[in-house]
């Protein structure tokens, strides 16, 4: 396999927050903030004291870590206990993975407001800017959810039940051009309080294939790696990455 394991690489986690100790994460969690609203108005990003409160970004950074098992995760917890966040606390999210120069931001979650592109489609654009691959769940309207239907800068990333775990498709020209398993990884789910599935663990496999392409490729962007899965996907079937 001509992909690595994510040695050397920060993959930023924009969610509920991480179980730090959970073992599925291994112990790969170097920072952990949450965002919230400043004074200002503006986002304050602070250290996190909480963890997950919800269970849902630990299971995709148990995704991640398990397909790239050397990648550093970093936990951003915008999402509150029901999943839920402002348009300006998430793109004060994504501005500031920018800053601290991440290399993946797995973004499993979305929005269909009309109100927030020009927010979001300027913190990607400076997440681009920055040298970071963008990934995103898309929702249940695909190509009208963002931050996934920014196509010429996000890689969004839909559910396909036909997928294994550790298989993908790519769809040329499309909206929405990668679809992946949508299960989260198999567990006792201890510590987990809910039980999850759909494109937000596809967009975390995802994640965690870039993870693997950056190592090997430190200049990777995302139109770089939406190539090396095309050429690695089997025409419009599936592909298995073997682990």
């Amino acid at each position: 396999m001509s992909a690595g394991s994510g040695r050397g690489v920060t993959v930023g986690l924009v969610d509920s927050g991480v179980f730090a100790h959970h073992p599925h994460v291994g112990g790969r969690v170097i920072r952990s903030v949450a965002v919230g609203q400043g004074r200002d108005g503006g986002s304050l990003v602070m250290e996190d004291l909480k963890g997950d409160v919800a269970g849902h970004g630990t299971a995709c950074a148990g995704v991640i870590h398990q397909g790239a098992p050397e990648a550093r995760l970093v936990s951003v917890r915008v999402l509150d206990r029901q999943l839920r966040t402002t348009h300006p606390l998430l793109a004060g999210a994504i501005r500031w993975c920018a800053g601290e120069g991440m290399d993946v931001i797995n973004l499993s979650l979305g929005t269909v407001s009309e109100e927030a592109l020009g927010l979001l489609e300027q913190a990607c654009h400076e997440a681009v800017e920055s040298g970071a691959i963008l990934v995103a769940a898309a929702g249940p309207e695909r190509e009208r959810s963002y931050p996934a239907g920014f196509g010429d800068m996000v890689l969004g990333v839909d559910e396909d039940p036909a997928c294994g775990e550790w298989e993908w498709r790519v769809i040329p020209g499309a909206a929405i051009p990668l679809r992946a398993c949508g299960r989260p990884r198999r567990t006792d789910r201890e510590g987990m309080p809910r039980n999850f599935r759909g494109s937000s663990f596809a967009a975390a496999r995802i994640s965690a294939l870039a993870a693997r392409y950056r190592g090997e490729q430190p200049d990777l962007g995302a139109g770089g790696l939406l190539e090396l899965l095309a050429a690695r996907s089997a025409g419009a079937g599936p592909r298995e990455e073997r682990m």
